[in-house]
């Protein structure tokens, strides 16, 4: 079970890059603007819930600096009510929050790697 955990970790991780690249050098008025652009981070966001779900409560103990709860509820959020989203709080979890996460995924040590 382990290395699934950690291919959902490194897809979790794939999708964050993504998300982050595709932002790279723009400001909230060009995101909220562009439905390609957010359009593309939700995709991504509710990508890396899922894997987030799929994790065992295990892993999900020996790894607590990582927001599973959150994860999985901004994906539900967006999967059930995407009409309603806001994307001034979607711009400020790409800006705010996904860097630091980035650092928490990478900070999974490389031997546990699959």
């Amino acid at each position: 079970m382990a290395n699934k955990n950690l291919i959902r970790i490194r897809k979790m991780s794939e999708y964050l890059r993504k998300i982050l690249l595709v932002c790279e050098g723009i400001n909230f008025d060009q995101f909220s603007s562009d439905f390609r652009i957010y359009d593309v981070c939700i995709l991504n966001l509710i990508e890396m819930g899922e894997m987030a779900r799929l994790i065992t409560e295990e892993f999900k103990l020996g790894h607590m600096k990582i927001p599973w709860h959150k994860l999985n509820g901004m994906r539900n959020r967006f999967v059930h009510d995407y009409e309603d989203v806001n994307l001034l709080i979607i711009w400020e979890t790409i800006c705010d929050d996904l860097p630091r996460l980035q650092q928490v995924l990478a900070d999974i040590p490389e031997e546990a790697r699959p």
